[in-house]
Parts: structure tokens; C-alpha cells; sequence
């Protein structure tokens, strides 16, 4: 790593520079006033920069701005003994000026505090390196998406920080890519934007989203993000007719928009909105604090909620300006009437001052990452106190898979007629099969032995990945057929007619998934169940004691008596024996 120390007092600097080597930096340099740097700087590019603010020919304010760029680095450490906020006020600056790492230190330092700088800038170097698109994509990948059915949703929890309860969730769309295996966003979102894509992309997570969020619960909200550029088409119709579809009400749906979009909207743009709204849907501001919208724009827009952005949150703690900030933002959404969420909450310490400000709803790793459905699902019957009912809900998507499509379709016909109360599935191909399990809390897939006899050996494995998600898999095969498969699993003996065969289906499925019920029947009483969600929505026993009004040494009573009844040693296990 080449640094260079710009600083005018020669003790000061030698003292920097030999700091720097006890802790491993050897190619450092000096420059003790504009000439220096200036010289240096015309036949070096720095990984990282050391300025003191107060040089003897040029403020180091100047210097940064006018006589430094990210050319020459895209790192820098300001160094001085002014206040705090004239430091505040330089490091925005820098960060205007596109340098990408920025932090400071103040006069006298000691070592560890340089340590600690040096090791914050390792670790932007690593988040650096993980964004770095080292995948690229091309327009044929985007459209593979599509066509292969690969984009899905992951579901980060929302709860209510004076029920504890699971209110709401935000779907985040992630592509399942055939090679490079599971993407962010931030790889190919801006393709489908060029490509005109991102409606495409609204109708399919809006559908996946919906269907898969009222196997649920009707009561639970579903967010999703929008764009400005995306309002100016008509999704009225198109929103109301998939959540009808989906039996998903509107009035449970929140769509988001930035700050900053949703102050720069369109007429056409703002009459979506309008329609949008009188079907019921709700509008959120996402990112609040970042744009640059007059707090008289943001009062004439119909929004429902204010998101506040983890920026503020994460500072909220320790940092008594970000304390501010956020209390301000509370106290807007409160005097208008808006439900507030805090985004990026990650420990109990930011939980609790946000709790005591009233904020309605957190959002953050502290409470839950973002899962797949078949995790969200026992996390709201647990946090819910529903245990006997998910197990119920939990199975009643029952998939078919016949490579002859005819057969399959007719025999899931019948199906419907025996099963009422299941959602039956068809799908002819077993990658269908996969997305749906992906999609939706599926308890059974009933399987046509045609499809197994055709299988290659990369659809074995996928086979195999399929059984280890889903409770239960069946075959169905004539009596005839050989039982020579090279896969253990309850088999399904057809009868004469297509009829009867789905007679026999119907009672082979309502007997197994009726003893699952049977079997899973929690021992636990209400107080244990009480203890069992807050344990499993990650609360702590402080949290949990004064949440249920007991003491922490009751808390651990009860969890110790849970994991007894349970026959579990941890919480990972809890939730185990909760899913399974």
C-alpha cells in the first residue's frame, strides 16, 4: 500500500511515518507543503492520503478540493485539532468530491487510534472488492431469467416494536443464475432498466410475492420497491387484477419510493398514484433523510409510511447529531400521521433508543435477514402464537409433476375435486418443480414414475435437493412397473382409471400430511409459547422479561423447560423442530 502524509511540522510527520511501519506500512512519503505534493503527486498515484488541515501556503480544505482528485487517490485521512464540525464539514466535502473512503483523526493520536483508521480502510477495501462486478451480464442473461422463471423474491421481516409481532415483510428480488448462482440487485437491475424490463420485472415479483405472502396471512404487509420511471405506465389495473388473483388485499400492499422520486414525479406519474390509492394501496417514502425533497413536497404527497434510512439508524446509538436527526424524523411521521420504520437496525442497543422514541416498526438484521418463504413462514406462526395452524398452512400447496401434460393436467382436476382446501399445482418439468418450492410453502410433490424413468443424471441431484426441502415426496407407478429406481421414497400404486388413481392420491396425501399435523401438535403452554416466539424472533432475555413482565431468571426457566419438552440443546435446533 503506497500512503503519502502531507503535514507541514516534520516531527509530526516522521512520528506518522514510523507509527505507519509498526504497523506493517512501509512505502509511505512525506510532503510538507504545496510544492512537495504537487511534485509527488505528478509521478505517484496513492492508495491513501494523510492531510493535515493546517499548512503554511494552502488550507487543507484548498488542497483537497482544488490540488488533490480521485485520480490521485480515492482515499484520505484528514488530520487536525479543529472542531469536530469544521472535520464533519471537510469529510462531506470529500465525499461530494468522490473520494470513496474518508475518515479522520484527531490531534494528538494514538497509535491504536491509527490502527483502528487503517483497519477501517481494509475493510472498505473488502466491501469494495465484494461489489466489484466481477460478473457481467449481458442482455441474453437478463432475458434467461425470464424465459428459466430464475428471478424470486427473499423476505426480510418487519415487526412491530411494542407487539413483537410479524406486521409486515419487503420483498428483495434475487436472480437464481445459472452460473454464477444467486445475484443482488445491484448486477442486474441496471441492465433490465436499460433494456426497458423493470414493469416485467414489477408484474413477476408482485405475483410471486402475493401468492406467496397470503399462503401466509391476509394480515400481513407486503412492500415492495418502485420507481418513478416505473409509475409512468398504468399499474392500477394490472396491480389490482394480480392481488385479486392471488386473494392478496390491496390495502395490505405498500409500494416504496425514494425521497427523491417521489418528489420529482410526472402528472402521469402522480395520477398512478391517485388511482393506486383509491383502490387502497399505500405508499411509503424509502430512504427518508437522503433526498433533498422540502418537507412541504413530501406533505403533499399521499404517503402512508416513512422509512428512515440506515444511515441515521446505524449512527443513532453513540452519534448524538444522528440522535437528533432521527428523533426529528419521528416526530414529522408522528405529526402526520404516518407509521415510521427504521431500517438497518442490528443490535439491541439501537432497538432499544429507537423503541423509547415510539418508532412503529423495525426492519434490520437485529430482527431478520432476508429469508426465502418457506423460513418466513414458521417465524409468523411462531411470533403469532399459531403454532397448531401452521402446520396446517404450512402444507397445503401439494405440486404434480407429469411430463405428459394432458394426464397431469386431468389428474390434478381431480385432485382439486378430492382435496378441497389444497392449492394442487401442475408442473411438467422438474426445474418447475424447484422454483415453486423456492416460490411457496409446498408440503408434498407427488411425483408421475414416467418422469423419473426419463430423468437425467443432473435432474437426479435436483431431485435429491427437492426431497431435502420438502416434507414429504411420493411416487406414483403401476404395479407392473419395476421398483428399480435409484431413489428411496413412498410410492403411490396406480389404479385402472385416471379417477380412481386420484382417489387413491387424494387419500395418500390427506393421510400423511394429517399425521404431520398429528405428530407436530406443540406440548408447549401459552406462557412457554409466549417465551418460544420472542426466543425465536432473536429477542434477548432483558428484552423478554420486560416485554412478559418476569424476570430474566424466569425467562431462563422457561427456556430450559421449552428445549426439554422440545428435545432441543439451542435455538437453531428450536427453530428446526418448529419447520419440520
Amino acid at each position: 500500500m503506497k500512503i503519502l502524509i502531507i503535514e507541514d511540522d516534520p516531527v509530526q510527520a516522521l512520528n506518522l511515518k514510523i507509527q505507519l511501519r509498526e504497523l506493517g506500512y512501509s512505502d509511505v512519503h512525506i510532503a510538507c507543503c504545496l510544492d512537495n505534493v504537487a511534485r509527488i503527486t505528478e509521478h505517484h498515484i496513492f492508495d491513501l492520503i494523510f492531510c493535515d488541515i493546517h499548512l503554511p501556503d494552502v488550507d487543507g480544505i484548498t488542497l483537497l478540493s482544488e490540488h488533490l482528485n480521485v485520480q490521485i487517490t480515492k482515499a484520505v485521512v484528514i488530520v487536525s485539532i479543529v472542531e469536530d464540525s469544521i472535520l464533519q464539514l471537510t469529510k462531506g466535502m470529500c465525499h461530494q468530491l468522490g473520494y470513496e473512503f474518508v475518515s479522520t483523526l484527531k490531534k494528538p493520536f494514538l497509535v491504536e487510534d491509527l490502527a483502528n483508521c487503517l483497519h477501517s480502510y481494509e475493510l472498505h477495501l473488502d466491501r469494495k472488492q465484494d461489489l466489484v462486478p466481477s460478473i457481467q451480464l449481458d442482455d441474453s442473461d437478463i432475458l434467461l431469467g425470464f424465459e428459466q422463471n430464475r428471478y424470486f423474491a427473499v423476505y426480510q421481516p418487519q415487526f412491530g416494536f411494542n407487539s413483537g409481532q410479524l406486521v409486515g415483510v419487503e420483498a428483495l428480488v434475487r436472480f437464481d443464475h445459472p452460473t454464477h448462482g444467486i445475484l443482488s440487485p445491484n448486477l442486474f437491475l441496471p441492465h433490465m432498466a436499460r433494456m426497458g424490463l423493470l414493469k416485467d420485472l414489477y408484474v413477476l415479483m408482485l405475483d410471486k410475492a402475493t401468492s406467496a405472502v397470503s399462503s401466509i396471512s391476509r394480515s400481513v404487509q407486503l412492500s415492495l420497491n418502485v420507481t418513478q420511471d416505473l409509475l409512468e405506465f398504468d399499474l392500477c389495473d394490472i396491480t389490482t387484477n394480480i392481488c385479486q388473483l392471488n386473494d392478496f388485499p390491496l390495502a395490505k400492499l405498500m409500494l416504496e419510493l425514494t425521497e427523491e422520486q417521489a418528489c420529482n414525479s410526472s402528472h402521469r406519474a402522480l395520477a398512478n398514484i391517485a388511482r393506486l390509492k383509491i383502490k387502497g394501496v399505500g405508499f411509503s417514502i424509502d430512504d427518508f433523510g437522503t433526498g433533498y425533497a422540502s418537507l412541504e413536497q413530501l406533505v403533499d404527497m399521499p404517503f402512508d409510511e416513512l422509512k428512515i434510512d440506515r444511515l441515521f439508524i446505524s449512527r443513532a446509538k453513540d452519534d448524538y447529531k444522528h440522535q437528533q436527526l432521527t428523533t426529528s424524523a419521528v416526530r414529522l411521521a408522528q405529526s402526520l400521521g404516518l407509521n415510521c420504520v427504521a431500517e438497518g437496525v442490528e443490535d439491541v442497543e439501537t432497538w432499544e433508543f429507537l423503541r423509547g422514541l415510539g418508532v412503529d416498526t423495525c426492519q434490520g438484521f437485529y430482527t431478520g435477514k432476508p429469508m426465502p418463504i418457506t423460513e418466513l413462514l414458521p417465524l409468523y406462526r411462531v411470533v403469532t402464537q399459531d403454532l397448531d395452524q401452521y402446520y396446517q398452512d404450512s402444507q397445503n400447496v401439494v405440486i404434480y409433476l407429469d411430463s405428459n401434460s394432458v394426464r397431469g393436467l386431468a389428474t390434478v382436476k381431480l385432485l382439486s375435486k378430492e382435496l378441497t382446501g389444497y392449492n394442487i399445482m401442475f408442473v411438467a418439468r422438474l426445474d418447475d418443480v424447484y422454483n415453486t418450492v423456492r416460490d411457496l410453502p409446498v408440503g408434498m410433490v407427488v411425483i408421475e414414475s414416467d418422469v423419473l424413468i426419463e430423468m437425467e443424471e443432473k435432474d437426479k441431484i435436483e431431485l435429491s435437493s427437492v426431497k431435502q426441502r420438502v416434507p414429504s415426496v411420493a411416487l406414483v407407478k403401476s404395479e407392473s412397473e419395476s421398483s428399480q429406481f435409484n431413489f428411496t421414497m413412498p410410492h403411490i400404486v396406480k389404479a385402472e382409471t385416471l379417477a380412481h388413481s386420484a382417489k387413491l392420491i387424494s387419500e395418500y396425501v390427506l393421510n400423511v400430511l394429517d399425521s404431520a399435523n398429528a405428530e407436530n401438535t406443540t406440548p408447549l403452554s401459552k406462557r412457554e409459547t409466549d417465551v418460544a416466539r420472542l426466543l425465536l424472533a432473536g429477542f434477548s432475555n432483558k428484552y423478554i422479561a420486560y416485554e412478559l413482565d418476569i424476570s430474566q431468571k424466569t425467562v431462563s426457566t422457561f427456556k430450559r423447560r421449552i428445549f426439554s419438552k422440545l428435545g432441543v440443546n439451542s435455538i437453531i435446533e428450536l427453530a428446526s423442530v418448529i419447520q419440520s
